[in-house]
């Protein structure tokens, strides 16, 4: 069909019209806005030129010396005026493709299909418009700005990752993380969302039928709006079939070609993560510094693709600056860290609800950013989130150091305002409703501070106790050793004590 060929034709270089029409547009408006400003400031200097030349000749000198000047004058002020016309008309037609979200070639393009489709009794919908202000929002002109000699499209990335085993958080509570947003609102709430996928223990490197069919998954998510994306071959088996192993000289090459070419297929978009499945120093083989597919990654990878990490361990108790910049030297790039500090898949009986730390805020001049991988259950998560947000923020604080105790109290004192509102209390046990009785509801059931750092102290972190926690423990450890010699003294006291009838 001449007209599928055709769209073939253009629809990639659509796709990078549209990744470039930031700078295209960004570069009309400063010009327009150049020959406007020279236009305005000259104007009355113009007025006057071109009064003097309208007057009568015969009055004037034709040699006067002032007559090169004139005519310059007049010229340019002829041309500012001009350039500045078309510039404008210019400038505003390509504001208006923002608005619509299409280049120029998709919006003839597009007028035909409408006729088509008209005259089968269809209505043409344009899937890459989302509205005039997402539209702007998508195109996004600070990506082409520099803030203090760094772009914005480099900024240390904080984050929250929904990468645990089991079941995922509802659409309510991703809803309420991103405060009533997911793609969409995501945007307009300045968070970038970003779709990740897992096709490493199903796919064949080798196939083209399943590297099309990650492709069309990928673009169904794109035209939902999504312009960020990752791609996980993290805890999957390291063995490739035979036409794999005909192909590929090594099992991160298969991993490298594959997110390469969805990475051009999504025309490089701005945010674009790789999970390694060594992603961590304790599954690297035999080492870091000397795991041939950890090389494999940094000298072929895409350098614009960031490589996720979690550390020494998979659960980490502590990252250190040195061990990253070790790193770095075998990626040929800032990593960002997976951190699965409050990750609790591994253990549903447990949650963990203490501060973020043991990070160093100097990770974040070796880093490219830093996500992290909370409790499975989403209510639980409040202090995680805020107090990993409070070390973010720190690392634009040079006065001020992280204090994992500051930034608890901070988050519990905020968190105790979520338990203000009384609520009834429903137990589901055994398929039967309890409802407190009136006896119950009068006494006082408010949570304060108190409350919560108990539960928290008790429920700390993977490696670490709280200090409520430790103190319990050494009561405990106290009895324990000690529960011979009260026994014996109990003993003693009733033999000695006088029989009373």
């Amino acid at each position: 069909n001449p007209e599928n060929a055709i769209e073939a034709l253009y629809y990639p270089v659509c796709k990078a019209c549209r990744n470039n029409h930031r700078y295209f547009v960004l570069f009309c408006a400063y010009m327009f806005l150049g020959t406007l400003y020279v236009t305005l400031s000259g104007y009355d200097y113009f007025l006057d030129q071109l009064k003097v030349q309208l007057q009568d000749n015969s009055k004037l000198d034709t040699f006067s010396e002032y007559e090169s000047e004139r005519s310059s004058a007049l010229f340019l002020g002829v041309l500012c005026a001009s350039v500045t016309v078309i510039l404008g008309i210019f400038t505003g037609w390509h504001c208006y493709l923002v608005s619509i979200n299409q280049t120029t070639i998709e919006l003839y393009a597009n007028k035909k299909k409408k006729k088509i489709l008209k005259k089968k009794g269809k209505r043409f919908r344009n899937k890459y418009d989302r509205g005039f202000v997402n539209n702007w929002r998508i195109l996004d002109l600070s990506k082409s700005l520099v803030v203090g000699g760094r772009k914005m499209s480099e900024k240390f990335i904080c984050g929250v990752i929904e990468g645990f085993y089991g079941l995922p958080w509802s659409f309510n509570d991703r809803l309420d993380l991103f405060e009533r947003a997911l793609i969409k609102n995501a945007a307009i709430n300045d968070i970038t969302f970003v779709y990740a996928i897992s096709p490493g223990n199903d796919i064949s490197y080798s196939n083209s039928d399943d590297v099309n069919a990650l492709k069309d998954k990928l673009d169904q998510v794109r035209s939902f709006g999504c312009e960020a994306f990752a791609i996980f071959f993290d805890d999957i088996y390291c063995t490739m079939n035979q036409k794999d192993k005909a192909a590929f000289t090594s099992f991160g090459s298969a991993h490298v070609y594959i997110t390469n070419l969805i990475y051009e297929h999504l025309s490089r978009p701005p945010v674009f993560m790789f999970c390694p499945t060594e992603y961590c120093a304790t599954r690297a083989i035999p080492s870091v510094e000397n795991s041939p597919y950890l090389t494999v990654i940094g000298n072929e990878l895409n350098p614009q693709i960031q490589v996720l990490w979690t550390g020494p361990d998979v659960i980490s108790s502590f990252i250190s600056v040195d061990s990253i910049i070790a790193l770095q030297e075998i990626l040929k790039r800032k990593p960002i860290i997976w951190d699965n500090i409050h990750a609790n898949d591994y253990d549903h009986s447990r949650i963990f609800l203490g501060p973020y730390q043991d990070r160093p805020v100097e990770l974040t001049k070796v880093l490219s950013g830093v996500i992290t991988n909370p409790n499975c259950e989403y209510r639980m998560n409040y202090v995680p989130i805020r107090t990993f947000s409070l070390w973010c923020q720190s690392q634009d604080k040079d006065e001020v150091q992280y204090s994992a105790e500051t930034a608890l109290t901070c988050a519990v004192e905020e968190w105790v305002k979520e338990f203000s509102t009384p609520s009834q209390l429903n137990i589901d046990q055994d398929n039967i409703a309890v409802t407190m009785t009136d006896e119950i509801a009068k006494k006082d059931m408010t949570i304060t501070t108190e409350h919560l750092m108990l539960l928290i102290d008790i429920f700390y972190l993977p490696h670490k106790y709280g200090r409520h926690s430790i103190h319990l423990i050494n009561m405990a450890r106290w009895l324990q050793v000690n529960s011979k010699v009260i026994t014996s003294t109990k003993e003693t006291d009733e033999a000695t004590s006088p029989s009373v009838e």
